[in-house]
């Protein structure tokens, strides 16, 4: 072939490419303007709210919708979830804005993946009824085969995720919520045969201010099933600088809590550990051990102060009947306290094998405090 002959194949080829750019630019312009009309919000109104309902279990308004197509990003106003409450009574879900930008990549992913979310006053409701139930829903799920009982209902990676003046409503108690994470990771399924949940949680970072407090930095792992009158804490593990908490168990019948489980928690200043001993009135109760440092003196109303302490922490259903100020408590090698020995120790019982216990002098100290 000549060369002459060569050069208008060329210029066809450009002219089909040029052809396509053109077309592409112009589907581009066209799919951009589409994400601009009535048409399309409200299509994406309906996925969400559809999503949502099945997700859920309850019953979802939105009020507004805005999308920026180009950036991945979407905003929503007035979010309402109804849950089991009565007409005229707080919803179980509201937040007045939620703003969040999807990542091109994850787009193609079974995890969905956000840059960030940024949730604006969100208020969570939850109302405890007489039997122990509370007003959440059910999700709206099917069971497809008896191989698959469970389904899957979400899985985020959140970069960013941040909670502006929050509040969550328990019974007649207000917590409020005002806090910021980042690399969070977070699923959740529901199994059709027990009726319940099952989440996984992973907190990178998060910085979160308490009022009258200084922001505190931590990062969180927790593992937990719940249903609608019980929570199953399989795992929860938090840390803050030197300290540490650490805490499993359950809870049945909100309406009147029954705790049962253990914690563990270690601080900057001192070291702490909890067990459960019977207790005529409630049927267990929660003794607390906490080894002061150096230079600070055991007295009443520092023993009352470090009840109070752990109360607000951790709620009234965990408020210690007495803390007992201790030299030092059992632990193994790495450190780890054998909450078991201090239990057994403290109602002079066997404490059983202790060939990993590394300080024997801690019986001796569990011993001085033990009730006569």
């Amino acid at each position: 072939m000549s060369e002459t002959g060569a050069k208008p194949g060329r210029r066809r080829i450009w002219k089909y490419l040029l052809w396509l750019m053109l077309a592409g630019a112009m589907a581009l312009a066209g799919i951009g303007w589409y994400t601009t009309t009535e048409s399309f919000r409200n299509l994406v109104r309906e996925r969400l709210i559809a999503t949502l309902e099945r997700m859920t279990g309850g019953r979802v308004e939105l009020g507004s919708i805005h999308v920026v197509p180009f950036h991945f990003q979407i905003e929503v106003r007035n979010l309402t979830i109804h849950g089991r409450e009565q007409r005229g009574e707080v919803p179980y879900a509201h937040v007045d804005s939620l703003t969040a930008q999807i990542k091109i990549l994850s787009l193609v992913r079974t995890e969905l993946g956000l840059n960030y979310v940024v949730l604006d006053h969100p208020v969570i409701h939850i109302i405890l009824y007489p039997d122990g139930t509370t007003n959440q829903p059910e999700p709206l799920v099917k069971q497809v085969s008896q191989e698959h009982p469970v389904e899957r209902l979400f899985a985020l990676s959140i970069s960013r995720f941040e909670v502006r003046h929050g509040e969550m409503i328990w019974g007649d108690q207000r917590l409020p919520l005002d806090f910021a994470a980042r690399d969070m990771s977070v699923d959740m399924s529901y199994s059709l045969f027990r009726r319940r949940y099952d989440g996984n949680l992973l907190l990178g970072k998060a910085d979160t201010a308490f009022s009258g407090y200084r922001p505190v930095t931590w990062t969180a792992e927790a593992h937990f099933s719940l249903s609608k009158n019980h929570v199953l804490l399989r795992s929860l593990k938090a840390t803050s600088g030197r300290s540490r908490f650490q805490a499993k168990g359950t809870v049945e019948d909100f309406s009147q809590p029954k705790v049962d489980g253990d914690y563990d928690i270690s601080l900057d200043l001192a070291e702490a550990a909890a067990i459960g001993v019977p207790d005529p009135v409630k049927g267990e109760a929660l003794v607390a051990f906490a080894v002061l440092k150096p230079g600070v003196s055991d007295d009443p109303e520092l023993r009352k102060a470090l009840a109070r302490r752990i109360t607000d922490e951790l709620g009234k259903a965990l408020s210690p009947r007495t803390v007992e100020i201790v030299s030092e408590l059992p632990k193994t090698r790495n450190a780890k306290v054998l909450r078991r020995v201090v239990r057994a120790v403290y109602l002079g019982a066997d404490p059983g094998d202790l060939s990993s216990l590394e300080n024997h002098s801690a019986i001796d100290a569990l011993e001085r405090v033990r009730p006569s």
